[in-house]
Order: C-alpha cells, then structure tokens, then sequence
C-alpha cells in the first residue's frame, strides 16, 4: 500500500485531515512519498509522528518569517541589528552586482526541518524509518524529477521545498535543486515502478491552472509559473493512482496557513467517502502493528552531546565561533538554545547555510554544525525614509565582511537628504572577548528653533565625530560599551534670545552606554524590553575655553506586553540629567516630536514639534495602546506626560507639567512602517499631524 502526496504549500494541511480518516480505516501504509510541502508531512508521519503532532509542530511554526526569510530581532549579532533599515541588497562578486536567486536563502526552513528530523538524522536510507519514504526534487541545470530515498533526509527535503523565487535553489553534492512540484507534483509512478506498490493512495491538493482573470497576484503568477510542466506529467501518471482524494479546497492558495482548521476540515470531508473502501482493504492486509507512538519522532528539547563538530570553516573561525555560541563538548544542551544559536550565527551574514545534525546511533552522541561561508564579502544595500521634519532621505550602504581580520567588517554609509549624514566604520567582532571599533561620522542638519509655540528661524548645525570604542555583548541582548570621542560642531549662526553665539568648537568626549534589548521587533513589538541608557563626559578643548567638564546622563526603557492576539501595550520612561556647568548649546538636552535621535541627547515627546523644547534635564513617562484589526494594520493611541527643567530638584517640583496625546494609524508595508499621526497636548490648543515612512536612519 503506497500514500502519495502533492505539493501544495499551506492546501497541504488538508491531507492532515485525511490521514485522521485513512487511520480511522485501520489501512497500513508501506510506502510514503511526497512532493514540497507533502513531502514535509509525509517524512512526518514516516518518521512516527502522530497526526495531532504534525498539527501541533506546524502550528509552532512562524509561517511569515519562513516565508519572508527574516531573524527575529533580538536573535541578530549587536552589530546587525539595524538591518530592517535596508530595502534591498546587492552583492558584489568579482566586481560585478548578484542579485539574489530567491527572496530568501530559507535559513528558517532549512532550522525547522532539522529540528523536525532530529530523532532521525542518523537514517541515511529512508526506507530504514518506521515508513519507508521518498521526496521528489527538480535538478535545475537539466530539468530532471529526482526521487530521494537516501541521504540526509533533512537535505532532502529542503530541496524538495525550494520552490522557486520564494525559497533559493538548494544544492547536493554539487547539483542544484528546486521544488519537486516543478517537474513532478504528486509522485504516484515512483510508488507503482520504482516501489513496486500495488496500490496506491493519492492526496492531491494542487490547484488547477488559473484562469487570466484569476491571475491577480505574484503568489498566483508564481504558481502558475511552475504548474506548467508538472500538469503535463501529473496527466500523464493520475491513471496509475487506485484512489485519488482531491479536498474542495479551491479558496484557498499556497499561504493561507492561518486558515488551517478549516483546510484539514476539508481534508477529513474528502477522504471519508472513501472509508468503506479503506476497510475492506484494511481487513484483507490483516492486523499491523502502529509505529505512530506519541512522543518517539518530535524533536527533544533537552538532548545529551558528547562532542561537537563545526564543519566547512577554518579553524581559526571555528574557535570564534565555539567562543561565540559558548559551545561545550561535552554536556546536555536545549534546543532552544541550539535554535537561538543557529539564528545568530545565520544573522551575522557570515554565512549562507546553517545547519545542525544530532548524530546519536551509537554510545556518544554527536551534534554537528554544518556551515557554508558566504560567497561574497561585498554588498550594497539601500534604504529610504521619509518624515515631516526632515523630508525624504535615501540611505546607501557598502559592507566588506572579513575586512583584513577575521570577524571584522568595514562599512560607509551615507543619507542623501537635504539633511546628509554618512560614517565610515571599522569593527572586529570579538564573541565573549569585547569588540573594537573606529568609527567617523558626519551630520549635517537643519533643526527649527520656537520661541511662544512660533517657529522663529531655522539653522546650519554641523558636527564631525571620531570615535574610538570598545564594548561587549552579553547573551546576545544585553551590551555594554564605552569610548573616547572627538568631535567638532559648527554652529553656523548666532542664537539671540538664547544667549548663543556663532561658534566652531571642538570637545574631548568620554561616553559610556549600557544596551540591553530584548524586543522581538522594533515597530510595534509583542514582547521584550529595551534599555539605552548612555553618558558623556564632555570638555571643550579650544583655549579660550575655560568651561570645565560637564556630564550628561540619559535613559530610555521601554516594556513591550502582548494584551491579547490583536491588543498590544508599549510603556516606559525617559529621563535625562546635566551634571556640572553650562554646556554649549549643541548639548543641551532637546526634547519634542515623533523624530528619533540624531546626535547627542535628543528625545520624542508627542505633543510638542522635533527639538521644540530645550533644558539641561528632562523626564518622562510614556506609553501607547495598539489595536491590530487586520495583518500589518495598526490603530495606536499614545500619550506622554512630562517636564523639561534647570535642574533635576525641579524635575520632581516643576510648577508646569507637560503631557501630549495622539492617534495613529500605521501599516507596516514591504518598505517599512507608514504612519499617520494626529497630535496635540492640554498645554496648548494646537493639533499637529506627522507623517513617516520607512525605518529612522
């Protein structure tokens, strides 16, 4: 008795449905296989995973971040957290641009399979597991259907999922290969002349080909792409299936897996017409026994290790890596661990394939990491923004991995803008041993200054930055710092009624920052923290400056609450203090507007307009309320409270508290965030509104 199954990526789930109902007949299978994401559910069940536990593993999975190729935040190195800024990458290779092959190499696909296949990666002959198996793939150089029946069955399946533009092609020993849908989308013939199976189920869940008008999408287009040559062959083998289970699942595409009690509904309906068929087939094959015992194929959350390998990098890189993940040869580990592990070493950009195999046939278990370095160190990467306060800006940035020293990266950027801003830096990661890095930076921006409420002139501010610096990164998250900094600062005229004076000075910083931040995504997160708190030593160093040093100490925290599946909570608070003399102008503490920081101590505060407000000390208490009625779609009301004072005394004594309320709507699009905000305050009867587009950069 041999099951086959299509491909059909999230309709897949629907065959869920009709194995419960093919159990339910008491029908022994001797032969699995399976095609892209039916053969996923297929290598499940051959490997003894019961059909509640497919559904369970499946409905853990984090189907937009497989499917967009994204690590979460707080799973990035230190140093690569600002990457959502970018739109798009292009390497360099040889001196020529690369385009990408797919929209994403499908380091999360490759993770999920081997943790799924965990129990089994020492099976190297897929007719060894509790079901003997097969999976198709695609070569992609000669357009051959091949059949996996041995190797690594977590290789196997991750080519046999590459379906093209989505997930890039996945090679094996030297052969390039894409989703076995394209040549061959549901496997009946292998099972009847290759398996010699005298009768076979299918369960085929592939749509027919769209009609012109039904092509409104690229997930549509892309299917239709690739059901050509398959169509021709399914046509070809359909009559070599005994029973073909085809679920009424047309409403449905490739990635609606968020409709997935409903599909396996449809799986169940379909097949359970077929039950007395089932039966009587079942009674002739006689009493077998069940190899679908819960517990003996999921992955093991905790897992003995009696050595470690890390493979397809030098051992220099090797050592670096073992420093960076805290790898121990010997003792028991946790996946979650291992899961989070993988996500950083794949977040680096160090590397193109991540990989993890958990050998443990015999006395001394092994875990195995399997790498495959990048193929090239260069990349340009572009962004773009958009706000009210400064108008459009677009942002380009070159990056070489590897710059000279292992670990290191360079990098120059710019922001084109009418408010430019560029560095050039120089950094070597160091794991558990602290980085250093060199870094020059330039901003030159154009801040309005009010006076009653009344914008009343607009000036040049100007400021070159050395720094030279030296942190280190705790757990990923939590990261401490401190530097030496020069910097000049060109004010570009006069400030009558604040007492300032046209001004080219140069200052010796000493600044020190303590970083910890947990949160699962920067734009409306669902859950972790955030601290930034930073402080600066500053001395003027012109010598008709007498102004001794003076400090400035900042604090942000924020606290990310998931209220219930479509209500989340982001509160916290803001706090800055000058200790010492009067600072020049450029580092005064500037508060006001929905703008993030630029330089030095510049803080939001809804309300108010970017840097209306000036003080020496400032705090805040701030939090928003969003509602998420749709995907991607919020509705935000945010309110701060707080005062900006002389001294930190008047901070708790201050005679005029300020506050701010707004409401928003944002959409998170493929570019970035685009928010609308309407804004005012009880201190005042003007309402603002502010728009912005993209990531702050």
């Amino acid at each position: 008795m041999g099951l086959a199954l299509s491909g059909g990526g999230a309709k897949c789930l629907a065959q869920l449905g009709a194995l419960r109902a093919i159990e339910q007949s008491g029908i022994t299978i001797d032969y699995i296989s399976g095609t892209s994401m039916g053969a996923v559910i297929g290598a499940m069940y051959a490997m003894g995973y019961t059909v509640d536990e497919i559904e369970q593993t499946l409905a853990q999975v984090d189907w937009d971040q497989l499917l967009s190729g994204e690590i979460p935040r707080d799973r990035l190195p230190y140093f690569n957290r600002n990457d959502e800024l970018y739109l798009l990458s292009i390497a360099l290779e040889k001196g020529n641009f690369s385009l990408p092959k797919a929209f994403n190499y499908g380091h999360y696909m490759l993770k999920v399979l081997s943790i799924l296949t965990m129990r089994h990666h020492d099976v190297t002959n897929f007719e060894d597991l509790p079901i003997p198996f097969l999976c198709m793939a695609t070569d992609l150089e000669t357009g051959e259907a091949i059949a996996f029946d041995h190797g690594s069955l977590t290789d196997a399946l991750r080519a046999s999922v590459a379906y093209p533009s989505i997930f890039s092609p996945y090679e094996i020993n030297g052969r390039l290969y894409v989703d076995g849908g394209v040549r061959n989308n549901l496997p009946i013939a292998v099972l009847k002349e290759m398996k010699h199976m005298d009768y076979v189920i299918a369960i085929d869940v592939q749509g027919a080909l769209y009609k012109k008008d039904e092509l409104e999408s690229i997930v549509e287009v892309l299917e239709q792409v690739g059901s050509f040559p398959n169509m021709l062959y399914y046509n070809e083998q359909k009559e070599l299936a005994d029973v073909i289970i085809k679920p009424e699942i047309g409403q449905y595409d490739i990635t609606s897996y968020s409709a997935v009690d409903s599909i396996i509904i449809k799986g169940y309906e379909a097949t359970i017409a077929f039950l007395d068929t089932f039966s009587n087939i079942a009674q002739k094959q006689g009493f077998q026994p069940n190899v679908h015992t819960p517990g003996l194929a999921t992955p093991l959350k905790e897992f003995a290790v009696d050595s470690v390998h890390i493979t397809g990098v030098k051992p220099k890189e090797e050592r670096i890596i073992r420093r960076t993940l805290n790898l121990e040869d010997t003792g028991m580990y946790s996946l979650e661990r291992l899961d989070r592990g993988l996500d950083l070493l794949y977040g680096s950009r160090n590397y193109e394939k991540v990989e993890f195999q958990y050998i443990h046939k015999d006395t001394f278990p092994t875990a195995h990491i399997r790498l495959k370095p990048t193929s090239t160190r260069h990349s340009l990467r572009f962004g773009l923004h958009y706000d009210d306060d400064f108008s459009i800006a677009l942002l380009s940035n070159y990056t070489l991995l590897n710059a000279g020293l292992l670990n290191s990266k360079f990098i120059a950027e710019a922001a084109i803008s009418e408010n430019p801003r560029g560095q050039i830096a120089y950094f070597l990661e160091g794991g558990l041993i602290p980085s250093i890095g060199l870094r020059l930076s330039f901003n030159r921006f154009q801040p309005r200054l009010y006076k009653n409420l009344e914008p009343v002139s607009q000036y040049n501010l100007i400021s070159f930055l050395v720094d030279l610096f030296t942190q280190r990164t705790f757990a990923n998250n939590y990261t401490i710092g401190t530097g030496l900094r020069w910097n000049v600062v060109d004010l570009s005229e006069s400030i009558p009624f604040l007492g300032v004076e046209e001004s080219r000075n140069a200052y010796l910083i000493y600044h020190a920052f303590i970083d910890i931040d947990s949160r699962n995504r920067s734009f409306r997160p669902t859950k972790g923290f955030s601290i930034q708190s930073k402080a600066n030593v500053i001395w003027p160093t012109a010598e008709n400056i007498t102004q001794e040093a003076s400090s400035v100490i900042g604090l942000e925290y924020k606290q990310a609450i998931t209220l219930s599946h479509k209500f989340g909570l982001e509160a916290g608070f803001t706090g800055a203090a000058t200790i010492g003399g009067t600072l020049d102008y450029p580092f005064n503490v500037f508060v006001g507007g929905l703008g993030q920081n630029y330089i030095n101590f510049t803080f939001p505060f809804i309300g108010y307009r970017f840097m209306e407000l000036i003080g020496r000390n400032f705090g805040s208490i701030n939090a928003l309320v969003y509602y998420e009625p749709f995907e991607n779609h919020f509705l935000t009301f945010k309110a701060n409270v707080g005062t900006v004072e002389a001294t930190v005394n008047d901070l708790f004594n201050a005679s005029i508290i300020l506050d701010g309320y707004g409401l928003s709507y944002a959409y998170k699009s493929p570019i970035g965030p685009l928010e609308l905000t309407i804004m005012g305050s009880s201190n005042h009867a003007r309402i603002y509104t502010y728009i912005s587009l993209g990531f702050w950069f």
